[in-house]
């Protein structure tokens, strides 16, 4: 899936290096990213910053969850190895974090007891069903008894699921009201990055590198003029790059005949003191 392409949603390997570059991603950091290509940004800056930084993984919905993680186990980045340095957090959550909203104890708490609702009806159901003596009642029975083992089975996973998604959110919630991460990094195609920067931004300390990447130029502009407009950012650069690869061969190297000028546009810049 990784591995058959020059480029995923329009991006490069090189452009994969320029974003850790200017973002300033190291051993340790602490980084906020929002990624939509099948989780490659995450693992690789997971892969830069382990074992003692944090990677907080922003997601539009918890759906996307499992692609990313699928990607990172690809990549030999086993997510139980590290617990509490691989996090993700919804856009919803962290804007209710940004707005002081944040109770998810309390969510946590209604969802818990819809699932216990839902396990004691399945076993009323189950005690409901009549021993019987014949075979057509105990096949009736036996065939109620699978279906309702795999609604068990299925109830204790999504149980896990969301203890775990409870438990990653609280840490990253934890992280993010301190407003000191080193590192943002947007990775957009179908939204526009300017509302998720004005969001994103202050959790990052003063004096952190932050990039944005887009397949068109316009977006960033906006977020660049934005950003001027307000002092928010210094050694803002909005840039293009161009990848050729060469044919080496004797007597015959040359840049090769076909290549794809195309690779997005990336913004990138510090966050001033006073943003």
């Amino acid at each position: 899936m990784l591995f058959a392409r020059d480029k995923i949603s329009g991006l490069r390997a090189d452009i994969v290096a320029q974003i850790l570059t200017l973002s300033n991603v190291q051993y340790g950091s602490k980084c906020l990213v929002l990624d939509h290509n099948l989780g490659l940004i995450t693992s690789a800056v997971t892969s830069r910053i382990l074992p003692q930084g944090v990677c907080i993984q922003l997601l539009p919905d918890y759906e996307v969850l499992y692609t990313a993680r699928k990607t990172m186990n690809m990549l030999n980045i086993r997510e139980a190895e590290w617990p509490e340095n691989v996090l993700s957090i919804t856009i919803r959550d962290l804007y209710k974090i940004f707005k002081g909203l944040d109770n998810f104890e309390h969510e946590d708490s209604i969802l818990q007891a819809r699932a216990d609702e839902q396990l004691s009806r399945l076993v009323k159901r189950f005690e409901s069903l009549s021993p019987g003596t014949n075979d057509t009642t105990k096949r009736v029975k036996l065939d109620h008894a699978d279906q309702d083992d795999q609604i068990l089975k299925d109830i204790a996973k999504k149980d896990a699921n969301r203890i775990n998604r409870h438990r990653e959110r609280a840490l990253a919630a934890k992280h993010l009201k301190e407003h000191a991460l080193d590192a943002l990094i947007l990775v957009v195609h179908n939204d526009h990055p300017l509302p998720l920067l004005k969001l994103l931004l202050p959790f990052i300390a003063p004096s952190r590198q932050f990039v944005i990447y887009s397949e068109i130029s316009a977006p960033l502009i906006e977020c660049q003029q934005f950003l001027k407009a307000n002092s928010m950012a210094v050694s803002l650069q909005l840039s293009e790059s161009r990848l050729r690869k060469y044919q080496v061969l004797p007597d015959r190297t040359r840049p090769e005949m076909n290549t794809t000028g195309f690779g997005g546009f990336l913004l990138s810049g510090i966050k001033a003191f006073h943003g």
